[in-house]
């Protein structure tokens, strides 16, 4: 009966350390699965931002541009791409922070005024 229980014992370690060697596998997987979305998502949000769907370009007055080098201009081009493709990424969550901390900026902005 020793023998069994020993026995059953050492089959029970076996069997948690397979579990937490497939555990183990498992988060990695899901890491890097993850981080093949993210690039993914952040390749295609620049591809579309580089298409001409910018977010910057549309909140700047065009007449604020016009005295810009071209340097200048060609550089705020490539933030409003990177930028936009960042947050067409990150999706509607990202969309939503940025938008409420416009807000709270605005409204901590008016009750200074």
């Amino acid at each position: 009966m020793h023998g069994n229980l020993k026995s059953y014992s050492l089959r029970i370690n076996a069997e948690e350390h397979e579990k937490n060697d497939l555990e183990e596998k498992l988060v990695a997987y899901r890491l890097e699965t993850r981080q093949m979305a993210i690039g993914m998502g952040l390749f295609i949000g620049i591809l579309i931002s580089a298409a001409g769907f910018r977010l910057l370009n549309d909140l700047i007055e065009t007449d604020a541009l016009i005295n810009l080098s071209d340097f200048q201009k060609q550089l705020f081009v490539v933030i409003d791409i990177i930028i936009t493709g960042v947050i067409i990424s990150g999706g509607s969550v990202a969309i939503d922070k940025i938008a409420s901390r416009f807000s709270d900026y605005f409204n901590l902005d008016r009750n200074n005024a």
